[in-house]
């Protein structure tokens, strides 16, 4: 009896502590449309995320219900861009959410803090490293490992068509790049033909160590998949509640993803210690972040050069990748699309980044590639400040917690025109470029944007020229769409494209 009587208090204590906030409602929010279980519990959005299909789901949610949808009890979706430049862009408008603290490693860095000043003082320092003098010279480094990723493909593919995994050798150029630019020299996946870096086995031993001149014991690890699992892990634990998630840490999947997270930690501290031990004085990310001074002429600490060192490695490897398997296989898919690049590929005897930079139809392609597949699509959330704010001509009050999202504004008809699901590069060339260009969300907008953006697109420029100069790429059911899952960041689970050398090109 005391048993039953102590389960039914159990259980009324959970609904009462659902439906009391739903009933007082301090955000003003319940009459907003969503499911019943978004409006009580934060289960839903985190059994949504669970799923690897968050997009899509709430995507399919605005298409039922309208620009604006309660997902979570204290968040809401407004899919409008008229609320783009109102959450997002101003200096001193909402904050970021509590979201970001399932990213906190270590310590607060640029893409995690929640704190405006903190933000401040390590954009401004990460700035410094990436000027745009800065990218300009990093142009060859990117240039020769293209070349040597072309090199490659055409030395395993010489003599007969083949399918082979894009995503995989993406993932290879891109970490061997970035591990390039930052640390002072790439990993090796690309020669080895294999995801794999090494991992230190004890991260505050390994950054103890930091310009002694010593390294410290390590195993080798693959990379890319400690950087997915590192990401679904973090956007997955973002959408639950701070009281939940010691609990949510227990259960045997979330275990297993934290293993993985602590992993990417010692990948990127063994890259610092190596970079550091070694004699060379090159002028790379690293060295530059390293020099760094704040207003108080300070560097940052081991700590904190670790966090942000993971913040380059993580934005600047696994989104990129991503990008440039979703516009390879696009292209892929539309043989006229392919033909018209390569035209205009073969009018150019420029590979330099300015030339590619003026290329319209490439830039076209590029850019219907990033909105077709963003590779973050979900919302970021943000926090409406003290005093409240008016987002799209809706008054939030404060403490609300609004995000717009990315899949669903570059599906918009008012923006994009009758078949935004198709991948059209000429609507970047017959449409308002300014008005597309305003609405495309690949890089966020605002103070809390990417801070990688031009790197980033001189590397999906060079890498996307280079490979359709050289080969033709097809797809075996080229009706068929990527199939897509979604952790933080949303990754094909494989692309097999065929590729072919050209019988005739400019080089």
């Amino acid at each position: 009896m005391d048993f039953s009587i102590a389960l039914y208090t159990f259980f009324l204590a959970i609904v009462l502590f659902h439906f009391i906030p739903w009933i007082i409602d301090a955000y003003g929010i319940r009459s907003y449309p969503g499911p019943l279980l978004a409006k009580l519990s934060d289960f839903w959005l985190g059994w949504v995320a669970f799923r690897g299909h968050r997009s899509e789901i709430i995507h399919e949610l605005h298409r039922k219900l309208g620009p604006i949808v309660r997902i979570a009890p204290n968040h809401i979706s407004i899919a409008d861009p008229k609320a783009i430049k109102d959450i997002y862009a101003h200096r001193n408008g909402p904050l970021k959410s509590e979201f970001y603290d399932g990213f906190l490693s270590i310590v607060p860095g640029t893409f995690t803090t929640r704190s405006r000043k903190v933000h401040a003082r390590k954009r401004k320092m990460l700035a410094q490293a990436l000027t745009t003098e800065s990218i300009a010279q990093f142009e060859t480094i990117v240039q020769h490992h293209v070349c040597y990723l072309v090199d490659r493909l055409g030395a395993l593919f010489e003599d007969t068509d083949e399918w082979f995994d894009c995503l995989a050798w993406m993932n290879y150029l891109i970490f061997d790049t970035i591990g390039d630019l930052v640390f002072g020299t790439p990993f090796g996946m690309l020669a080895a033909g294999k995801d794999t870096a090494p991992v230190a086995q004890d991260l505050n031993a390994t950054m103890a160590l930091y310009g002694s001149g010593i390294t410290t014991a390590f195993t080798e690890f693959p990379a890319a998949k400690i950087l997915e699992d590192r990401s679904a892990h973090s956007a997955h634990m973002g959408v639950l509640p701070a009281h939940w998630r010691p609990v949510a840490r227990l259960l045997p999947w979330y275990r297993e993803k934290n293993r993985r997270f602590q992993a990417f930690n010692r990948l990127t501290a063994m890259a610092i210690a190596k970079r550091l031990a070694g004699s060379e004085d090159r002028d790379d990310l690293l060295n530059k972040i390293r020099t760094a001074k704040d207003e108080n002429d300070l560097p940052l600490g081991r700590e904190e050069l670790t966090v942000e060192a993971a913040t380059l490695l993580l934005g600047g490897t696994h989104t990129t990748s991503t990008s440039l398997c979703a516009i390879i296989y696009s292209i892929a898919q539309n043989p006229q699309c392919q033909a018209r690049l390569q035209r205009e590929l073969d009018d150019t005897s420029l590979e330099t980044a300015d030339a590619l930079d003026s290329l319209p139809y490439l830039n076209a392609c590029i850019n219907e590639g990033l909105r077709l597949y963003p590779a973050i699509g979900q919302g970021l959330p943000r926090v409406i400040p003290p005093g409240g704010l008016v987002a799209c001509g809706v008054y939030f009050r404060a403490g609300t917690v609004v995000s717009v999202p990315s899949f669903t504004i570059h599906r918009c008809e008012a923006i994009w025109g009758d078949e935004p699901d198709l991948f059209l590069p000429e609507r970047w060339l017959q449409g308002d470029a300014s008005k597309l260009e305003s609405n495309l969300l690949s890089f966020s907008i605002g103070p809390r944007s990417c801070a990688g953006r031009l790197l980033a697109l001189m590397q999906l420029r060079i890498t996307i020229a280079s490979l359709f100069r050289r080969f033709n790429f097809a797809l075996k059911h080229p009706d068929d769409q990527m199939n897509i899952k979604e952790g933080f960041v949303r990754r094909p689970e494989y692309c097999f494209v065929g590729i072919q050398h050209r019988a005739s090109n400019s080089s």
